[in-house]
């Protein structure tokens, strides 16, 4: 932000400022609103607070700034925007304004993560709305499609854009109370980062093909993101260094790599996650320095590793000696995964409680669903690739697989941090692994009864002419 010359007094500045609201009201309390069609290829008309401005069909030559409050600006079917290919297309600089129906194309190329060229730029844009808006086509994206900053109540809703990579689909700073509701973006470098945006709420969104994250949540408190999809981006999705953030009905899936994870949760307080899934990630759910974190409800599955899970650091402890660092996963469903759960520190705080697994036996005596004995989750394979990347290259070997049936069997030699004391019946199908796991487990007893074979033969039938 540009810092203003202090040449004149605050006492000065307060008068005019005051002086300017007067006028302000005065011309709005003189004038009625009107409505002004703009044809393609004129100018924004000089407008007043409270107007309408009707876009017809065709290709409008922008950039365009509107700072008159309460303005709505209105595209019919057929009418676009273009930016020209310098900085953002539409800017928004003042409360209450509403655009409805535009189609942007020919944003700037400057992908900054925090200042990029946008489609829709909104700065000191208290209570503006955006209402089923477009930005750039498929082959043709745009930097970025939405920049929201130092602005309070926004509310996008219905916004599909796609992005050439470069920066970020929707960025914003100091946005509390934003919602963006039936979002779909494409393409972009991160499909939306939030920072320092507290209550901000994302409804209904789809965040695909992102080059780094799909959903980027920093230094927020108070976020809320309810049925948002994230699928097949370069890193996965994160919410880091805030607090009391809440996931409900979430997907992050397809997120494969060296580092890659579906859901990131670093140095967040109190993140409760419900009815997720977490589906097809190097990683599920990477947990580090997590306090009060709860995982329920979740489907977590045909991951590398389901959930790696790490304890708080030691400045968490020092700051706050009442923190709850548990970290809970509850009625939750584990299937199809190299490893469930992993720790790469031995002194992570983890509860398990009612989890379904398909590796756990499936004894169940009495029918109540739930299982006869308490599952060990962890392993001790599980344990050192979470250390050790490289060795989750021996997860489906034979060897590995019949020493880890051999391990969850045998009591003397159970990796034992990590322990459901209640598992659920029904983890669903037998997976693959399972089945596997199980032929497996079988061969030393199938070796046994070969070996221990009866060694006599039954005496040959007698033929017709025998004596």
């Amino acid at each position: 932000m540009r810092r203003r010359a202090a040449s004149r007094s605050a006492g000065t500045a307060a008068r005019v400022f005051v002086s300017l609201l007067v006028l302000a009201g005065a011309a709005a309390a003189g004038a009625e609103a009107a409505t002004l069609r703009v044809l393609p290829g004129e100018p924004l008309p000089t407008h007043a607070v409270g107007d309408e401005l009707v876009l017809t069909a065709g290709r409008h030559t922008g950039p365009w700034q509107i700072d008159v409050p309460d303005v709505t600006l209105r595209a019919e079917p057929g009418a676009t925007l273009d930016g020209g290919g310098v900085g953002s297309a539409l800017t928004l600089a003042a409360p209450g304004i509403r655009v409805v129906g535009l189609h942007v194309v020919g944003v700037g190329p400057d992908g900054d993560l925090y200042a990029p060229d946008a489609a829709f730029r909104l700065e000191h844009c208290h209570g503006c709305r955006l209402e089923g808006v477009r930005a750039g086509a498929p082959g043709d994206g745009v930097s970025a499609a939405l920049w929201i900053e130092a602005s309070d109540d926004v509310r996008v809703v219905g916004l599909h854009a796609f992005g050439s990579g470069v920066g970020p689909g929707a960025t914003t700073f100091e946005a509390p109370d934003l919602v963006l509701e039936r979002v779909r973006l494409e393409g972009f470098l991160d499909g939306m980062y939030l920072e320092r945006s507290d209550g901000l709420r994302v409804l209904d969104a789809v965040l695909l093909g992102s080059v780094r994250y799909g959903v980027h949540l920093m230094f927020n408190r108070g976020a809320l993101l309810e049925r948002v999809r994230a699928a097949d981006g370069g890193v996965g999705s994160a919410v880091m260094y805030g607090r009391g953030t809440e996931l409900r009905e979430v997907v992050f899936e397809g997120h494969t790599g060296p580092m890659a994870f579906g859901l990131l949760v670093q140095e967040e307080r109190d993140v409760r996650i419900e009815g997720a899934t977490l589906r097809g990630n190097t990683i599920g759910l990477l947990a580090v320095a997590a306090p009060g974190l709860v995982l329920t409800g979740a489907d977590v599955d045909a991951n590398g590793f389901g959930a790696v899970l790490q304890r708080l650091p030691a400045a968490f402890d020092a700051r706050d000696a009442d923190l709850d660092t548990t970290l809970s996963i509850e009625a939750s469903r584990f299937r199809r995964n190299a490893f469930d759960l992993a720790l790469d520190d031995d002194g992570a705080d983890v509860a398990l409680r009612g989890n379904a697994y398909d590796r756990a036996p499936p004894l169940d005596l009495d029918g109540d669903g739930t299982l006869d004995a308490p599952f060990v989750v962890g392993t001790s394979l599980g344990a050192l690739a979470a250390r050790v990347p490289d060795v989750s290259l021996l997860a489906f070997g034979p060897a590995m697989v019949l020493w880890e049936a051999f391990e969850s069997r045998v009591p003397g030699v159970r990796f034992g941090l990590l322990v459901d004391p209640s598992p659920r019946a029904g983890a669903s199908e037998p997976s693959e692994r399972a089945t596997l796991t199980w032929l497996l487990a079988l061969l030393p007893a199938a070796g046994a009864a070969w070996a221990l074979r009866p060694t006599w033969a039954p005496a040959a039938g007698r033929g017709e002419g025998g004596a």
